[in-house]
């Protein structure tokens, strides 16, 4: 047994007047949290404390701070300079920093 809604429904009927009521219906549901998130700030302020979010009550040292900084990019620069050699690696450190600089 076929569906006489489905069954007589052409593409263009789709397209014309399903389709338009759809994405009317999706703009508005797509504002809602942002609407339940005005009505209540005090709730999104409790979200914003996430336990990632806060600061770490340890302060770095100076070595600290640098090894944390380096620590992908000196063991590229050594595979580098294994692939490259010394030279070449180098080049594109001077390259790089110049127009790191530049900006």
């Amino acid at each position: 047994m076929s569906n006489p809604l489905i069954a007589g429904t052409s593409r263009r009927d789709l397209l014309t007047k399903a389709m338009p009521g759809c994405m009317v219906t999706c703009a508005a549901l797509r504002g809602m949290p942002l609407m339940a998130q005005a009505a209540a700030p005090e709730a999104a302020a409790t979200e914003a404390a996430h336990k990632f979010d806060r600061e770490i009550p340890r302060a770095l040292s100076y070595r600290q701070l640098a090894e944390r900084q380096s620590q992908l990019f000196i063991p590229l620069l050594a595979h580098l300079d294994e692939e490259l050699g010394r030279d070449r690696t180098v080049s594109l450190l001077e390259k790089w920093s110049t127009k790191r600089n530049e900006t």
